[in-house]
């Protein structure tokens, strides 16, 4: 059974409980990050992309690029990559520039949150 069929009968159980309608759309909006931060995405579904701009010797350079995600290799390595996009070629690169071969990805975990009762 894939994620998306175990939320959705997750869902379905949850809507036929007896429980507040606020309370069954809160453990559905929860569930729903919880499989967003977990899911991994095959690299030709590529993570979604923002336009980043800069001027190089006069010239303005457009290009499109994600946010971090963390990737499986084929090398079978995770990294933390970023994914750009040059026509109809896709590139996969760390910090340092480092180019790979990524086979899936899926986004960063959240931050922890600070324990408020502590």
């Amino acid at each position: 059974m894939t994620d998306k069929q175990t939320r959705d009968r997750i869902a379905g159980v949850l809507s036929a409980s007896m429980m507040p309608l606020e309370l069954e759309a809160e453990c559905v909006r929860f569930l729903d990050r919880c499989l967003d931060q977990v899911s991994w995405h095959p690299a030709d579904e590529l993570p979604p992309m923002h336009t980043e701009r800069f001027e190089d010797e006069n010239e303005m350079i457009e290009y499109q690029i994600s946010d971090p995600v963390l990737a499986f290799t084929d090398d079978e390595e995770m990294v933390t990559v970023r994914a750009t996009k040059e026509f109809v070629s896709v590139y996969w690169f760390d910090i340092d520039g480092g180019e790979y071969k990524v086979t899936h990805w899926r986004k960063l975990p959240d931050k922890p949150k600070e324990d408020m009762n502590a």
